[in-house]
């Protein structure tokens, strides 16, 4: 069952690519598959980090494209900032 997001203290979670797509050529669509879905509220923004097998960390902050009603699949743009 959906969870809205004020109900509970926020935490990391880890995702797996569900898609990617090339929007433009510096802009990729991403779809992730989270282990526990949280529906977000309109407007709101997800952050990402990503942990490379060296340990390097790199963590940005995106609108998502997805609408709040869709659940399970958290959909946002990359812009080329990774």
């Amino acid at each position: 069952m959906d969870e809205a997001v004020g109900q509970h203290r926020l935490s990391w979670q880890t995702a797996r690519i569900d898609a990617l797509q090339a929007l433009t050529p510096r802009v990729m669509r991403v779809v992730l598959r989270p282990d526990r879905w949280v529906r977000p509220r309109p407007g709101q923004h997800l952050d990402v980090r990503l942990t490379a097998e060296d340990g390097y960390q790199a963590q940005r902050s995106y609108s998502l494209l997805s609408p709040p009603q869709r659940t399970g699949l958290p959909e946002f743009d990359t812009s080329d900032r990774f």
